[in-house]
């Protein structure tokens, strides 16, 4: 198998809304503590409540919660098995050889998988037919265009026996329940991606306030610590037990549930070459880890009994205050503090990580408890001072990237003053499965779960405060091995603030209009928000450039995501009548209505399996080694149109992700009811961000003005 697919890391994020709590701290960059907590809290108790609809995401593809939310608890008779098979699994990144986990865990979380078709192999004509209206607007000269063109004609004939093999391959991949993309995706896509997870890779998700905090002060951490760990725990009774009903659509069909396996008790672990997962088994593990100040601690989290219950909130803020504690009488500056490795390279952190294990044996010790671990509660001790400066530290950390573990695949981020965010690390779940997770953390408010406990049995004090360890702290009794690890941490973070001080983020938003007034002038939000970053990336690089939206194929068994490509012809043609000062109102709307009509038409057949990436990916991955390909994959234009410029994406909760090419931005998006939200990466030396914000303010509001018909009347 040859690379000659250029791949990203894009990550995939769900369209549908943004709480409209963050648009005031959105919209004023010099926020105060105070007014951002008192902005971002009023949303809390609505989306708490709410479920998700199907008008918030195209296709129907959004999972709804209506079952999830009254699923309060699980009884005894769901509680987990424990694994005849060992504590410890490995998996290398293909589902199918980890669907014995699923068989163990049944429940019906798992319960509709089988009922899920598989992922289709589009025809090479239907590509081809696909492939062409996205590549050439992009072309620059004559020659560009018919040097394509002719590697496409050619294409047909020349990768007839690579659709061959495909169909091979995926006729193989149904025999083993699974489909064609999924294995050869996760490994090259993730666990063989080299560049550090915290800039390239992970994602966050805001999640909105608790208004509920009494503490808006100091405690404030510790008391949404507290609650959220409180919900974190009956998420991770209900998705290891399988007990919670699958994810599906509007329509009742299933979505897939593979991902949920992946989030609780799993580690990404660095390995030369290609990273692997280790899951781990939730019957025998029972603890969380909380890291404060660099410093990582275990805590348990559930009753010590069959029930897998969380322990009542109490004992969880005692637990916390007692961590605090411990990190003050730490001393912390001094102590190695190794979250800062996971932000390494992946070849350097394995080397890293490698040195430390063969230095003494406690080291694996510490290592297996943070990997064992259900998930990261990291309580920060810098609060940041405006709306971009926490989305900042929720992306890559900041002076906090010691305070992370980034391997995780679920760390849950809360600031002093009680923001908080979900960091995932991306390789083998998504964003979709995170969702509920969030969801029950808003719902589970610290005010609601202390009510319930008023009335319960007072724990024994030693209870309370006991259950709680330093991960580290018998490693930092070998002096070797505390001078060795204060070594790797000190250089590993200050290859971060290397790497991290060549990018930026800024935000942008805009109120003129919302999804709501786009949807009564007869267009889809999110489409407008996509429109508008058409227009602005057209006039900030001067042509259009190649982009990426993520379109979910969960519909299918094993399916993850397909790129939408929202450049076509009529984008081009939008863009370019918007820039005539001499084309009339009819002609500018006309073109808009074109455009948006193409990209909804180009979602539909990607979210249904139909799109071209995945598909060109495959054919790459079954050409052998030494073995001639079809000039189409070298073809200049060809690469030109994967090497994503703008890659965008959208989520219920506002998302941050970086930019998958040095010069290009990651623009992650939201159409509110009344505004649209942006948050925008980029290298620094390109100086793109603020520039490209503005341009998205001034290209949404001609877009609503031309919509507008009150604008208008009498012309």
């Amino acid at each position: 198998m040859m690379m000659l697919y250029k791949l990203v890391c894009p990550v995939l994020l769900l369209w549908a809304v943004v709480p409209s709590c963050w648009v005031e701290a959105f919209h004023s960059q010099s926020v105060t503590r105070k007014t951002a907590l008192d902005v971002v809290l009023s949303y809390q108790r609505g989306l708490a409540t709410e479920n998700i609809t199907a008008e918030a995401a195209p296709q129907g593809l959004l999972p709804r919660t209506s079952e999830r939310s009254s699923t309060t608890s699980t009884t005894s008779s769901s509680v987990f098995r424990p694994w005849p098979f060992g504590k410890k699994a490995t998996a290398n990144g293909d589902y199918a050889q980890d669907l014995y986990l699923e068989q163990h865990i049944g429940g019906t979380l798992y319960s509709r998988q089988t009922e899920l078709p598989n992922l289709p192999i589009p025809s090479l004509q239907d590509t081809l037919q696909r492939l062409i209206p996205t590549v050439l607007p992009l072309a620059q000269d004559e020659t560009e265009t018919q040097e394509f063109l002719q590697a496409c004609q050619d294409f047909t004939h020349q990768a007839a026996h690579l659709q061959q093999r495909l169909q091979d391959h995926n006729a193989a991949a149904n025999t083993r329940a699974t489909n064609w993309v999924q294995g050869w995706w996760q490994k090259q896509a993730y666990l063989q991606y080299r560049n550090p997870l915290p800039h390239y890779v992970s994602y966050y998700l805001m999640i909105p306030d608790d208004n509920s905090l009494i503490p808006k002060g100091e405690d404030a951490a510790l008391f949404r610590g507290a609650a959220i760990l409180h919900a974190a725990a009956e998420s991770r009774k209900l998705i290891c037990s399988g007990t919670m009903p699958p994810d599906t659509t509007a329509g009742n069909a299933p979505l897939c549930s593979v991902g949920f396996k992946y989030m609780f008790h799993a580690s990404r672990i660095p390995k030369e070459k290609q990273d692997i997962y280790h899951l781990y088994d939730p019957a025998r593990y029972r603890h969380a880890i909380v890291a404060i100040r660099g410093q990582f601690y275990a805590i348990d989290i559930v009753d010590n009994d069959n029930t897998q219950d969380p322990l009542p909130l109490p004992v969880l803020l005692a637990r916390l205050r007692r961590c605090r504690d411990m990190a003050a009488d730490d001393d912390h500056h001094t102590l190695p503090q190794l979250g800062w490795c996971t932000s390494l390279h992946r070849d350097e952190w394995t080397q890293c990580r490698n040195q430390l294990l063969q230095q003494s044996p406690l080291m694996a010790q510490a290592l297996e408890s943070i990997e064992s671990a259900a998930f990261v509660l990291n309580l920060d001790d810098e609060e940041p001072e405006t709306f971009s400066q926490r989305a900042l530290q929720f992306w890559q950390g900041g002076s906090q990237a010691g305070n992370r573990w980034f391997d995780k695949p679920m760390q849950i981020l809360v600031t002093p003053d009680g923001h908080a965010a979900y960091q995932g690390e991306h390789s083998m779940v998504d964003a979709a499965p995170v969702i509920s997770v969030i969801q029950r953390i808003l719902k589970k408010t610290y005010s609601r779960l202390a009510k319930r406990t008023e009335d319960s049995t007072i724990r024994k004090e030693e209870e309370c405060e006991g259950g709680v360890s330093n991960v580290f702290e018998r490693c930092w009794k070998d002096p070797i091995l505390l001078e060795k690890a204060t070594a790797i941490a000190k250089r590993a973070r200050e290859h971060h603030r290397e790497l991290s001080a060549e990018f930026e983020l800024d935000t942008a938003y805009f109120d003129g209009f919302g999804k709501k007034k786009a949807k009564q002038w007869g267009y889809d939000g999110p489409l407008v928000a996509q429109l508008a970053i058409q227009l602005a990336g057209y006039r900030l690089f001067g042509k259009l450039v190649a982009t990426y939206e993520a379109a979910s194929t969960r519909c299918f068994r094993h399916g993850r995501t397909e790129a939408t490509r929202p450049v076509q012809p009529e984008t081009k043609a939008f863009v370019k009548t918007m820039a005539n000062e001499e084309a009339s109102r009819d002609e500018k709307l006309s073109a808009l209505q074109a455009a948006a009509s193409a990209i909804a038409i180009y979602q539909q057949a990607a979210s249904n399996g139909q799109g071209v990436d995945r598909h060109l990916f495959g054919l790459c991955s079954v050409v052998k080694e030494g073995e001639a390909a079809p000039k189409l994959f070298s073809n200049p234009l060809f690469q030109k149109s994967k090497a994503f410029r703008l890659s965008t994406s959208s989520v219920v909760f506002l998302p941050g992700f970086g930019p998958v090419e040095d010069d290009g931005l990651g623009v992650a998006f939201n159409a509110e009811k009344d505004c649209f939200l942006y948050t925008v990466t980029s290298r620094k030396e390109n100086k793109y961000t603020r520039p490209f914000c503005r341009l998205l303010e001034e290209a949404l509001h001609e877009i609503g003005d031309l919509l507008d018909e009150t604008t208008h009347t009498g012309s």
